[in-house]
């Protein structure tokens, strides 16, 4: 169920954190072990964003063992931000956090709101050759013609 239309449900913990790790993992690629970062880095926060302000209310979430299980998972993707399994390892500890405290799950809940209000149509892209589009157009490949023309 959608009642917010976020695209997931916001009473479920795995859906949540399937929609959180994009951020995450962006913001990793982004700005690397600054993610943690507290300070006022105007650059860190444009690169990094929403995917930082997720990943560090989940690490203050306390001294909860999936709380640190999300460290020590986002710190996996951070040395290794192109490995699909680490970004699965921390989707897995996200969705155990949330679902241990269910005042976490909607603070990050109201967090993915904004985040997506705050990018047009809520897109979030990740991956080589990865495509996002509000509307119109979109041709992806190698060598495609439209109307008998070339693109390149």
């Amino acid at each position: 169920m959608d009642p917010l239309g976020l695209g997931f449900d916001p009473e479920s913990a795995s859906q949540v954190a399937r929609a959180v790790v994009p951020y995450v993992v962006t913001a990793v690629k982004s700005v690397g072990a600054r993610v943690w970062s507290r300070t006022e880095d105007a650059a860190v926060e444009e690169a990094a964003g929403w995917g930082r302000r997720l990943a560090q209310r989940i690490r203050g979430a306390g001294d909860s063992p999936q709380a640190a299980a999300v460290v020590d998972a986002v710190d996996d993707v951070v040395a290794d931000p192109d490995n699909e399994d680490t970004h699965a390892a921390l989707r897995v500890k996200v969705g155990k956090a949330l679902a241990e405290s269910p005042q976490l799950l909607t603070e990050v809940v109201a967090l993915l709101r904004q985040a997506t209000g705050s990018v047009s149509g809520g897109i979030v892209v990740t991956g080589d050759r990865s495509v996002g589009s509000a509307g119109g157009l979109v041709i992806t490949g190698d060598n495609n013609r439209v109307g008998g023309t070339a693109l390149s």
